[in-house]
């Protein structure tokens, strides 16, 4: 009798417990998120890791409020998934909020596009990818000041049209024994001082966090910021977008710069006031400019306007600087980079759908 009637509650648990989640006499149930900014390539990776009860629909446009209340039906759709350039601001926010949308999955590490502060205040749930691959990156910047040193663009564009001359413009120098200056030393700036390192540089760097453990061990010295910009003859940058990073790089800044300084930046175009850096290079004070970024990109970058008008003065002045050599923020775009994005951000979608504890949430409001 006794055993009788613990089978019969063992199953009558097991019963609740398959009746909770809905597998059990009724059909699961169907979670739909809308995905922004997203191209042939984003929507292949994202049907690789396909989840139970989950469903995807997919928005090339980037996000605007616009764009959102186009798409949004009330309690149709639990969050959004967006990109670098999808600006989830206030009015998106509210907009969420009015439709029964909960949560925020961004699939960069990066989250300056992203209102913090607001989106607690209404409960939203934001989550992010805070390392996919540091390689991808800090090899890109390495590719953008290699290409800039020797100017391979003006190099490879020439003898593709039977041009074997050397031009001046191709004259380029050793980065063996040359200062490397790193502003930021996360995971992407430790990678790019180790390589840097490897060609023989001397590295700097600055940080309001210094990694002083790691920076014993690969020989690199913590300096303050105006020290950097005196010794470095290159400068790359890592760092975030804050309030005091922001338009860091400017006329103040690189006046206290080595005069033919190089800069890289495969961080945040907002760290760099591109009309001074645009004067920079007329003058020859900035000898080389290479970023996979730009201060105002949202409109243009990752789409074609190859056969459309750009009406963005500022970037056709800054593309028509001989010495400046941008990517279309092209530098996680590896096999690797792509599939821990993915894998990542299909996890905090999961993670966000259950209101699971997960690292990546992003619960301060910096």
């Amino acid at each position: 009798m006794i055993e009788n009637t613990c089978i019969l509650i063992f199953l009558l648990f097991k019963f609740i417990l398959l009746w909770k989640r809905g597998s059990f006499f009724m059909e699961t149930k169907t979670n739909k998120l809308l995905v922004f900014s997203s191209y042939d390539y984003d929507v292949t990776a994202f049907e690789k890791y396909p989840e139970k009860g989950l469903e995807l629909e997919y928005v090339k446009e980037t996000l605007t409020p616009d764009i959102l209340r186009k798409h949004a039906k009330k309690g149709e759709y639990v969050g959004i998934i967006v990109f670098v350039n999808d600006q989830v601001d206030k009015e998106v926010i509210d907009i969420m909020a009015e439709n029964d949308m909960y949560f925020i999955a961004t699939r960069s590490a990066g989250f300056n596009h992203i209102d913090l502060a607001y989106a607690k205040e209404k409960n939203m749930k934001v989550y992010r990818v805070p390392e996919y691959s540091s390689y991808s990156i800090a090899e890109h910047a390495v590719t953008l000041l290699l290409s800039s040193i020797r100017d391979i663009p003006t190099a490879v564009y020439n003898t593709r049209h039977n041009d074997f001359s050397l031009k001046p413009t191709m004259m380029g120098f050793d980065i063996h024994g040359k200062t490397v200056g790193l502003v930021g030393t996360g995971k992407i700036g430790q990678k790019f001082a180790q390589i840097m390192a490897g060609f023989g540089a001397t590295v700097i760097a600055y940080d309001k966090f210094p990694a002083t453990e790691w920076a014993e061990k690969f020989g690199v010295t913590y300096v303050e910021l105006d020290e950097l910009y005196a010794k470095a003859d290159i400068i790359a940058l890592f760092c975030p977008v804050f309030p005091e990073t922001q338009h860091m790089i400017n006329k103040d800044s690189i006046a206290k710069m080595k005069d033919g300084v190089i800069i890289i930046n495969t961080a945040r175009g907002l760290l760099v006031k591109t009309e001074d850096m645009v004067d920079a290079l007329k003058s020859g004070k900035v000898a080389r400019y290479g970023a996979d970024v730009y201060e105002n990109e949202a409109k243009y970058f990752f789409n074609d306007y190859s056969n459309i008008p750009v009406e963005d003065k500022v970037l056709e002045e800054l593309l028509a600087q001989p010495h400046a050599m941008i990517t279309p923020h092209s530098a996680f775009f590896t096999n690797e980079a792509f599939e821990n994005i993915y894998k990542i951000t299909m996890a905090n979608v999961m993670d966000g759908i259950d209101s699971k504890e997960n690292a990546r949430e992003m619960t301060q409001t910096v």
